[in-house]
């Protein structure tokens, strides 16, 4: 289906069927082979098999329920920390987004002045015009911390399991270090959120092969290079992995 990829990896039933319509058991019995086929079976829902799909479909939407509580938690512990003052490197984040316009934010970046790249600050520039507050230019890092959460767990389901990414979304909720650099106005945040995003889009991409995938990857991709340089290392990795598969 079009969201297959967003569900565990299935198991294909396989049974032995009657004969196919048309088939000559006499010929098949004479070169020594069974006249029987060997095809995938459709199992009606029925019975047994209807009550492993419901309990299947039960325990989909528990864990989704999970990582959208985890979800909604980890917003609320990142937003009570979001109207503290600014300090460190955020001044220097807020000098070149405040009375300043986008060119002047984009050639700031360019110069030496700064060294990381401009998206962060781009976006940084548009919530604080938005809200006006020194703090609003955290906003960018709270959003892109809190989607994170419900990336990763979707991450962890389709790689190795539902609980391993339930485990995985809960350790980010509430991770003291992640929680942190939430609602720092730097560009940490948004590139965890965007090689995450990548990391999706190319699952997604290898197992459809569908064209809005490769696109959306290449995307997030791009946005986390022109986030943060480091984003380098686990792009790489991912183009490595790629290769080997």
């Amino acid at each position: 289906s079009r969201n297959s990829w967003l569900l565990p990896p299935e198991r294909l039933a396989v049974a032995r069927l009657p004969p196919l319509p048309g088939a000559n058991p006499s010929a098949a019995t004479s070169t020594g082979t069974s006249s029987t086929a060997t095809r995938p079976l459709e199992v009606e829902p029925t019975g047994a098999v209807a009550r492993l799909g419901r309990l299947e479909l039960g325990t989909g939407a528990l864990f989704g329920a999970s990582a959208a509580f985890l979800t909604l938690l980890g917003f609320a512990i990142r937003l009570s920390n979001f109207d503290q003052s600014l300090y460190g490197d955020e001044l220097s984040t807020y000098w070149i987004v405040h009375d300043h316009s986008l060119g002047d934010v984009v050639s700031i970046v360019r110069s030496n002045d700064e060294i990381t790249p401009p998206l962060s600050f781009i976006l940084s520039w548009l919530t604080l015009n938005l809200g006006g507050a020194p703090e609003w230019v955290r906003l960018p890092s709270l959003i892109a911390s809190t989607a994170t959460i419900p990336m990763v767990y979707l991450l962890g389901m389709r790689t190795v399991g539902r609980s391993a990414g339930l485990i995985a979304a809960a350790v980010l909720a509430l991770s003291p270090f992640l929680i942190y650099y939430s609602v720092e106005a730097r560009a940490y945040s948004l590139m965890i959120a965007l090689v995450a995003g990548s990391t999706l889009a190319l699952l997604a991409a290898i197992r459809t092969r569908r064209t809005r995938w490769w696109v959306l990857y290449a995307v997030c991709s791009c946005a986390a290079a022109y986030t943060h340089y480091t984003s380098i290392f686990p792009l790489a990795g991912q183009g490595l992995w790629v290769l080997w598969k």
